[in-house]
């Protein structure tokens, strides 16, 4: 349940920090827990639209496996809206990553924390980018 706790606490802090910055958001609660696909978030505004992927994990790397990522993949092509992954990274705050950031290999994509770190982008840049 901790686990989860954690996933739950930082994609609602998520949520408040798009929503403070004018965008409508809502959070697809449970997200990965059913048989759906979904993304975690969504964020739109009258310029920018996203599908949000988040994760909150301790570690080097982030691994999403490849049927979570291809499931969010059709999501967002299905819906014509701009899809990535928000990671929270302990003690460095979002990081946000588009698909082609990701290495894949035979069991999913992946991302190292430092390479995450140095071409991720934070919150406001993100916005300011896209």
């Amino acid at each position: 349940m901790a686990y989860y706790d954690k996933g739950a606490n930082a994609e609602r802090e998520l949520l408040y920090l798009f929503a403070e910055r004018g965008f409508s958001v809502v959070r697809s609660a449970g997200s990965g827990k059913i048989d759906l696909p979904t993304p975690d978030i969504v964020a739109m505004s009258p310029k920018n639209k996203y599908a949000i992927e988040c994760k909150a994990q301790a570690g080097a790397y982030l691994n999403i496996k490849n049927e979570q990522m291809f499931e969010l993949i059709k999501w967002a092509k299905n819906a014509h809206i701009n899809l990535c992954i928000a990671w929270k990274i302990t003690s460095k705050g979002w990081r946000f990553l588009k698909l082609g950031q990701f290495k894949q290999n035979k069991k999913g994509f992946l991302i190292s924390k430092d390479d995450a770190l140095e071409n991720g982008l934070s919150l406001e840049d993100f916005i300011r980018q896209n």
